[in-house]
C-alpha cells in the first residue's frame, strides 16, 4: 500500500538574518505544517528566539499551525518571516 504524501512546493524563508536556503529553494511536502519549515530555517540561520515572529506570503499572515496547502503558498514562494511590528498608533492618556 503507497502512502500518499502530497505535491512538493519549493520555498525560501526571507529573514534579517539571511535566506533559508542561502540560493534556490528548499522542497518540501505540501502536506507539511508551516511552522517546521520555519524551525528548518531557524535551525540554518542560528536565529536564537523566533517567538512572535510572523510569516507574510505578500500582505498576506501566514499561520505556522497549517499546513503549506492550507496555507494557500504556491511552488516557489519567498516567505518573508521577522519579528512583529509594534503597533504605531497615537496612545491617548486621558486625565
Amino acid at each position: 500500500m503507497s502512502e500518499y504524501h502530497g505535491q512538493k512546493i519549493e520555498l525560501k524563508v526571507v529573514t534579517t538574518a539571511g535566506n533559508f536556503p542561502e540560493s534556490g529553494f528548499q522542497e518540501f511536502n505540501s502536506h507539511e505544517k508551516l511552522e517546521t519549515v520555519l524551525k528548518d530555517a531557524a535551525r540554518f540561520l542560528k536565529l536564537q528566539n523566533t517567538d512572535g515572529w510572523i510569516a507574510r506570503l505578500g500582505d498576506r499572515q501566514l499561520n505556522p499551525a497549517l499546513s503549506l496547502e492550507t496555507n494557500g503558498i504556491p511552488n516557489k514562494s519567498k516567505i518573508s518571516w521577522a519579528p512583529s511590528e509594534p503597533g504605531g498608533g497615537i496612545r491617548c492618556i486621558r486625565s
